[in-house]
């Protein structure tokens, strides 16, 4: 810009200053189209990279194609998640430039070809959303693909974009979790994909405990990423260092103190630990309708151990007012029987009681006949968190004690149902003191480390999960088809409830070694529109947003203007 014409200094200054920051606009504008680069200012630092996801999208030396299945033409809701998802991946891609995307359309217009590839990705389990279009004067549907396809080498995987199916394009609220949960599902993606070498699980067997059938639907969620094994532990005196988890699966019968101390040890060495624990034998299929039923303590030795970690189960059943339903006779015409659905205080549903990363953005889970959990001061310091509590209309029933359906004939009384919320599952983590401290001879201790298996009284970190129902992880059957239910479906409601999800994100929070799950904790605000004033004021905030700042600019160029008439009029 040539500034000699301009006589005054003043005026020379100014515009030297305009162009200045005109060119540095020029520079940051395209620095950040370029390298992604910017600063944070929102309060729930929705666009910041957590540094555990960061660490495992840096870790790649090879390309990683994403391939997003949601293009097209979808309402605003619909089109904020793919615009989500076409940023973070944006902000992937400037941390690893081998992060490669596209967005595109799994359907073409050849109905032949769009059937063979429906066809084929229903074999991998995605199934598409028929998601209702409200237009103006009607109503269309049309099938979109929420996912994502990731590879990486000859492997691929599948995201769910979406939180929940459930969804009419209306639903702001869970399309606003899927949002806040597309980072934690895109890394733990890339984390699983990236690493051939699978972590192990146990489930112990010879107690009782829940079959393999009976546990399918856990079962087949975990094994593409876990290797998943069914074992007696009464026949080794440790186990080995390969394993990372045991899951004890609603025992019956007792445990030995040999396969305790195995447990113990296994903790000790950092492995974790799953207990999912039946306190008492109460069961709605035990219950005469004439005479009752009166439940009794399983006896499975466990509970020194658990009182050693940190936990109590009481032997009593939680009766809360936020429960599922059963159903029960209420007549008959002719040989027809009529039946309605009553709630069952003793089947309970309670919601999520922190905002922990194994518990954020779930639904309730359904649990049957739990019982209450306490927490217990330990020798060495160790994090307690509970993950799932009852209601504050919650009522407890020590054993022994008579069930019946005669509750159901009654409207509940709230006085009875006045203590407040208790546990249900608590999550431990820390390093623990051994249950058999000071109590191990020293010839065993001996004898241990001669076959490789020296006692420790003190362990390494580790964790553990207590769920005071053994159910929580059952599949139920079909009783007329014989087919296996999807876990946490209820079968008198015809609802499936988030049991599946609790277990798994519990699963992957105790064998998570980066930290990852942590993204599943950021919480992405709704700050909406006030609609009732939209549909109000709609000129007005019209008319404000188009001429306010017109008005602006000519007053400003007013005021400039007379400002400078005055300084070189004569």
């Amino acid at each position: 810009m040539n500034l000699s014409k301009y006589t005054s200094l003043s005026q020379r200054k100014f515009l030297l200053f305009v162009s200045l920051a005109i060119g540095v606009g020029i520079v940051l504008y395209f620095l950040a189209r370029t390298t992604r680069i910017g600063i944070d200012l929102t309060e729930e630092k929705r666009f910041t990279i957590s540094e555990s996801s960061e660490k495992v999208i840096k870790s790649f030396d090879q390309p990683v194609y994403v391939k997003v299945m949601l293009d097209g033409d979808f309402p605003a809701g619909f089109k904020r998640l793919q615009s989500s998802t076409k940023d973070l991946l944006d902000r992937f891609r400037s941390i690893n430039r081998n992060i490669i995307y596209t967005v595109e359309s799994p359907l073409g217009e050849d109905q032949q070809e769009a059937d063979k590839l429906k066809e084929a990705l229903a074999k991998e389990g995605i199934i598409p959303i028929n998601l209702i279009v409200k237009g103006s004067n009607e109503k269309s549907a049309t099938l979109i693909y929420p996912y994502a396809e990731v590879t990486y080498g000859p492997r691929k995987m599948y995201v769910n974009l979406l939180e929940e199916q459930k969804l009419d394009g209306s639903d702001q609220e869970a399309l606003n979790s899927s949002v806040g949960l597309l980072e934690y599902k895109f890394v733990n993606a890339f984390q699983k994909i990236a690493n051939p070498t699978r972590k192990q699980i146990i489930f112990t067997q010879g107690h009782g405990e829940l079959t393999s059938d009976e546990l399918s639907g856990l079962q087949k969620a975990i094994s593409p990423f876990f290797n998943v094994y069914f074992a007696n532990i009464d026949s080794t005196y440790k186990i080995s260092s390969n394993v990372d988890l045991i899951v004890i699966a609603r025992p019956r019968a007792q445990f030995s103190d040999k396969e305790k101390f195995v447990l113990d040890q296994f903790l000790m060495n950092g492995g974790n630990l799953m207990f999912l624990i039946d306190k008492t034998n109460a069961a709605i299929d035990s219950i005469s309708p004439t005479d009752g039923f009166v439940p009794f303590e399983y006896p499975t030795g466990l509970d020194d151990l658990l009182f050693k970690y940190g936990v109590r189960i009481q032997p009593n059943m939680v009766r809360d007012l936020e429960c599922s339903k059963i159903p029960m006779v209420v007549g008959k015409v002719g040989t027809n029987v009529q039946t309605e659905l009553f709630n069952y205080y003793y089947h309970l549903i309670p919601a999520p009681a922190s905002n922990h990363p194994i518990v954020k953005s779930l639904d309730r889970v359904n649990l049957f006949f739990p019982s209450s959990i306490d927490t217990i001061k330990t020798k060495y310091p160790i994090k307690k968190t509970v993950l799932l509590q009852s209601s504050q209309y919650t009522s407890l029933q020590f054993i022994p004690a008579r069930l019946d359906f005669e509750i159901l004939r009654y409207q509940p009384d709230p006085t009875k149902f006045n203590k407040p919320p208790v546990a249900l599952a608590v999550l431990l983590e820390g390093k623990f003191g051994s249950l058999y401290e000071s109590r191990v001879p020293a010839d065993m201790q001996e004898a241990l480390a001669k076959i490789n298996a020296p006692y420790k009284p003190f362990g390494e970190e580790a964790k553990i999960l207590v769920v005071s129902d053994g159910e929580v992880a059952r599949n139920h059957l079909n009783r007329v088809t014989g087919e296996i239910q999807p876990l946490g479906y209820n079968r008198f409601e015809k609802y499936t409830y988030d049991n599946l999800a609790f277990l798994v994100n519990s699963i992957e929070y105790m064998m998570d070694d980066n930290g990852i799950l942590q993204a599943r904790t950021k919480d992405i605000k709704l700050r909406l529109l006030d609609h009732n004033e939209i549909k109000h004021n709609k000129l007005f905030w019209q008319l404000l947003n188009m001429l306010l700042p017109l008005v602006l600019l000519f007053a400003a160029a007013w005021i400039y203007q007379r400002r400078r008439k005055k300084k070189y009029s004569y």
